[in-house]
Formats: C-alpha cells, sequence, structure tokens
C-alpha cells in the first residue's frame, strides 16, 4: 500500500504543500502516475517525517471485535506499520548477514597457519674457518 499526498500529510501532520516540497527538492521519492497523483512508500515517507498516525477510538460498545471494515486511518495505521515492519526485517537481514561474514573472518583468523620451513642458519666465520 502507498499514501496519497494528501494520505501522506494526514499521516505526518505536515500540509499537503511541505509533502510536495519535499518530494520536489528530492528528499522523499515518489511516483506520479498519468492522472497526476503522487504515490508515495510509507518507508520513504517516515523516513523523512515522523509518522503520527491517529488512531480512531470509538467508544461505541456495540460494535464487534470482527468487524474488518478499516477507517481510512486505520488503513494508513496498518500501511505505516507494514512498512516499518518491513524495514525492520531489512535491518535484520543485514545484521545477519554482517554477522555471517564476521564469524567467517574469525574463522580465518583462528585457523592454524602452516609454518614455513626456517631457512638454513649461515654458518659463523669462525666456523667456516674451523671447519666446525
Amino acid at each position: 500500500m502507498v499514501y496519497t499526498l494528501g494520505q501522506a500529510a494526514n499521516a505526518t501532520g505536515k500540509s499537503k504543500s511541505t509533502i510536495l516540497k519535499a518530494i520536489k527538492n528530492g528528499r522523499i521519492s515518489a511516483k506520479k502516475d498519468d492522472l497526476g497523483n503522487w504515490s508515495i512508500d510509507p518507508a520513504e515517507l517516515s523516513r523523512v517525517f515522523e509518522v503520527t498516525v491517529l488512531s480512531n477510538t470509538k467508544s461505541n460498545e456495540s460494535e464487534h471485535p470482527s468487524n474488518t471494515s478499516r477507517t481510512p486511518s486505520e488503513a494508513i495505521e496498518i500501511a505505516h506499520l507494514k512498512a516499518l515492519l518491513e524495514a525492520q526485517r531489512a535491518l535484520l537481514a543485514e545484521k545477519d548477514a554482517r554477522i555471517a561474514d564476521l564469524r567467517q573472518a574469525m574463522t580465518l583468523l583462528a585457523a592454524p597457519k602452516d609454518k614455513a620451513p626456517e631457512p638454513p642458519r649461515s654458518r659463523s666465520l669462525w666456523a667456516k674457518l674451523t671447519g666446525g
């Protein structure tokens, strides 16, 4: 799921013009479709702006928790949480790869090294003269 310009503004508490200015300045990457609507990735938005999604808390207790219809703000919050989860998974994969590289380096450093044979010692001048 991606944010529209208006959804991104609502999710961050910024104005549409602030989000658009960040896009045009290159701080946020976004795509513009044929109709002129912007598509902004939630991870990209949260990289630049703090996403403060306000949840709709309803005090209507007659509503069943199994109700699957979502309000727009809930959909935005879910999209933001999915983006954060994906970003955390990417960081975890990067960390795991780094740990594997470090383990391999430690194994190579700890492996016994074959000693090269020592070169023959040259005899001293006295040993050469006396034949000993």
